[in-house]
């Protein structure tokens, strides 16, 4: 079954009228492809470890590397099991893990110089959220439909999309 991330903004959009809220966990394809990377990168860092007879200085370095790239396929073992940080969107704003934004305070809401992400800012209190395409994938339709949550709550009330 598709993730939240993956669907379109009518799916998104009759969830957050039904239940007042939408929940993106980290899609999986995109969150499979690292641990996939990560764990040849780690494979292959341990294989020459093996197959070496450098100095000490050199040995020292591959151990630093290798303990790295454990730390980091961990981190993204860890996300992959528990679809985490998940971004909710609610009547409140948005929120992704601890941090909440809400729509009162959104100031701007833009794609971020590389394009991997929207950023979302806020002037009071000063705060920054970046939504990656690790939660949703079609980052445009997203943006248009925050931006029409965002008026919505900011007039009278949500309105249909």
């Amino acid at each position: 079954m598709p993730s939240t991330g993956d669907l379109t903004v009518d799916v998104w959009d009759a969830e957050y009228r039904r239940t007042g809220e939408v929940v993106f966990p980290v899609r999986r394809f995109p969150a499979v492809l690292r641990v996939v990377l990560i764990g040849a990168l780690t494979l292959l860092q341990a294989a020459s470890m093996a197959t070496s007879d450098q100095d000490v200085a050199w040995w020292v370095v591959d151990w630093l590397l290798l303990a790295l790239a454990t730390a980091v396929l961990a981190c993204c073992l860890w996300q992959l099991a528990t679809r985490r940080p998940t971004l909710v969107i609610n009547a409140e704003g948005i929120r992704k893990g601890r941090k909440l934004l809400t729509w009162s305070t959104i100031t701007t809401l833009d794609f971020s110089a590389s394009s991997s992400g929207l950023r979302v800012r806020s002037d009071v209190p000063r705060k920054r959220l970046f939504i990656p395409r690790d939660n949703v994938r079609d980052l445009a339709m997203a943006r248009a439909w925050l931006l029409h949550l965002q008026e919505s709550h900011r007039g009278s009330g949500p309105s249909p999309w």
